[in-house]
């Protein structure tokens, strides 16, 4: 498959590998990471924010190649666990696990942050009926730490930010390729940083991180978010 890079929502296709050959089931996770990749100096439009990408370049980058949340290498980190079987080209059951969701660090400081918007599922987080498909979403927000918001001051003096919170909604479809559960998976987030997605242990999606002054624009339909 061809992998798309896109700074718009991306989508995948994955089927996925039943638990015995006789077995339409699958049990995986799906989930994504916010990471700062190295900022080019074509994203920097004047020197604060070319200040911004020294001091950030030098300790705050990370190039995850995995779900594992353990490892810390993201700003945001999030995943759901799902499980599911099919029948006929329907499933036949199906269930969504609560999201685990986590933050990453800028050197000691720990940044922060919260589900934005709750797991949803239609027609339900789980079942035991046949049904065609089943659609899920979520959205988590993060923070730096308050005393890092020290280093966006020095890049623009006197232009304090309205907004803090970098975010990233995951959504897709469970449905079945015949006897195959398979899951396709959308990706959005916030202009900065980058954001990827993964189902099981495969990157199937990444919006690559915009310029660095999206730090400083917020969203103009839920201003606590940058854009």
């Amino acid at each position: 498959m061809t992998r798309l890079f896109l700074r718009t929502t991306v989508a995948a296709l994955l089927p996925l590998t039943a638990m015995s050959p006789h077995a339409a089931e699958l049990s995986t996770q799906v989930g994504a990471k916010s990471v700062i990749r190295p900022i080019a100096d074509k994203d920097c439009k004047d020197f604060g924010e070319h200040l911004f990408k020294e001091l950030t370049n030098c300790a705050m980058t990370d190039d995850p190649t995995s779900l594992d949340l353990k490892k810390k290498d993201y700003r945001l980190g999030s995943r759901v666990g799902i499980s599911a079987s099919c029948s006929k080209g329907k499933l036949k059951s199906w269930k969504l696990q609560p999201v685990e969701f986590d933050f990453g660090t800028e050197g000691p400081l720990i940044a922060s942050g919260e589900l934005h918007k709750a797991l949803e599922a239609k027609p339900s987080l789980s079942g035991s009926t046949e049904i065609s498909s089943v659609s899920f979403s979520y959205t988590v927000k993060g923070r730096p730490a308050p005393a890092a918001e020290a280093l966006f001051l020095a890049a623009k003096p006197g232009q304090p930010r309205k907004c803090r919170d970098i975010w990233h909604t995951v959504s897709g479809t469970l449905s079945c390729n015949g006897e195959q559960p398979i899951v396709d998976v959308k990706l959005n987030g916030s202009q900065f940083p980058t954001h990827r997605a993964w189902v099981g242990a495969a990157m199937k999606a990444e919006v690559r991180q915009g310029p660095v002054g999206a730090l400083w624009q917020c969203s103009t339909s839920e201003p606590s978010l940058i854009r």
